[in-house]
């Protein structure tokens, strides 16, 4: 028998979509994923693992932004034939404009549709820098007198370079006042900082010579602060926080007396006159002073006294050696170079010039006719420099005139 009956069927129809997989969003600062601060120019790199069911091609998108603003793409990449859990890896490097809060996610995408995971938000700061100083070092010398290099040397320790993105008042020098470490006078670089990294600033007599920086123990500190886009960073080593120096000025002397073009007759006492000055042009007064007259292998001192504002030395001659003296004044003051003035062929001294035995011959009244008429005179000079002997007359009618002139050295009669 054949059954026969009609009926109404029914059939439904699903379709199912099977989008990307993702897992783990990661963000590892410097190789860190504990990490969620950084300097901009630490690494940055992020992962996010992916699959399909099916082992279809997926494409994997990365996207940041900071917080509140408009996400932006940054990277992306493909996993082929996807079956497995696959790491995708995306880095990016921010620059020092980017210092912000920032967050991350991703999605990823294949036949079937789209996908997306969301990381965590992290914070890009400003960057980490070492600062080294280099001149003056602990405790070194400055000589007020002369141009000094106060020097730093920066590295930005993030980034592993120096660091560029630095602006004018970012890098300073700081010199106490008072020979003190507690008020500081504040000196910008420019530029903020050079091609090799260095920090410096050219101090000159005229930085040092105002009224509150004084000689002897000083301290200084510098370094960046209120940079942009760096950490502060400035040297304070204890126990002063600042680096100790010690400033010395400069004596110049000036021999006033002798004049170099004056003769002594030995056995007169001769003054010594000088004054000083320092590098900033200030009168000193309180200095130890004394000259030293060489002649030959002869060599002599004598110790100045202040009149005025002079230095005043008395030298007895008495029994020294004939002939040209050299005249070196020398000074000396705590937290000064010794001061020097050499003036060379300072004075003669020579010796008294003796005239003996004056004779005219012949001798008595003569008529005109026993013309001409002899006048000798002995000339005695010890030093052995060249004399000039003058013969002058004079009659009942005519004054003093000068008659006959002589130059000879040593005894001689003429």
């Amino acid at each position: 028998n054949l059954f026969n009956e009609s009926q109404n069927l029914f059939a439904k129809v699903k379709i199912y979509t099977y989008t990307p997989l993702l897992t783990s969003p990661m963000l590892y600062i410097n190789g860190d994923s504990s990490r969620r601060v950084g300097g901009w120019g630490e690494e940055f790199n992020f992962s996010v693992l992916t699959k399909d069911r099916f082992g279809r091609n997926v494409t994997v998108y990365a996207w940041h932004r900071k917080v509140g603003e408009t996400w932006q793409l940054f990277d992306s990449w493909t996993c082929v034939d996807c079956l497995e859990w696959t790491q995708a890896n995306f880095s990016y490097d921010y620059l020092p404009t980017d210092i912000a809060t920032w967050e991350f996610k991703f999605n990823a995408s294949n036949d079937d549709g789209n996908s997306q995971l969301y990381g965590h938000t992290y914070t890009v700061e400003k960057d980490d820098v070492n600062v080294q100083n280099i001149t003056p070092v602990w405790n070194a010398t400055v000589n007020r007198s002369q141009p000094y290099n106060f020097t730093l040397y920066a590295w930005d320790r993030d980034n592993e370079t120096i660091p560029n993105a630095l602006s004018y008042t970012e890098t300073f020098f700081e010199i106490g006042k008072y020979g003190g470490n507690d008020t500081f006078v504040t000196f910008y670089s420019n530029p903020p900082i050079n091609g090799s990294g260095y920090i410096v600033y050219t101090f000159t007599t005229t930085e040092w010579c105002q009224d509150y920086f004084y000689l002897g123990q000083n301290y200084w500190r510098g370094g960046i602060s209120g940079a942009d886009y760096y950490k502060d960073n400035i040297t304070k080593p204890k126990p002063y926080n600042s680096i100790p120096f010690m400033l010395i000025g400069d004596l110049y002397n000036t021999i006033s007396q002798p004049t170099g073009t004056q003769n002594f007759t030995r056995g007169v006492t001769i003054l010594l006159k000088g004054s000083i000055q320092d590098d900033c042009g200030k009168t000193i007064t309180d200095a130890t002073v004394y000259f030293n007259l060489t002649n030959g292998a002869n060599t002599y001192t004598c110790t100045a006294t202040l009149v005025g504002s002079e230095y005043q030395c008395q030298w007895d001659s008495s029994d020294k050696p004939y002939g040209w003296y050299n005249v070196t004044m020398y000074s000396t003051r705590t937290n000064y170079n010794p001061g020097l003035a050499i003036k060379t062929n300072a004075f003669f001294l020579r010796s008294k010039i003796l005239l003996d035995d004056q004779q005219k011959i012949p001798s008595g009244n003569q008529p005109w006719g026993k013309s001409p008429f002899n006048f000798t005179v002995e000339v005695t000079n010890e030093d052995g420099t060249s004399t000039a002997v003058y013969l002058w007359l004079k009659n009942e009618t005519n004054d003093w005139w000068l008659e006959k002139t002589w130059q000879g050295t040593s005894s001689t009669k003429t």
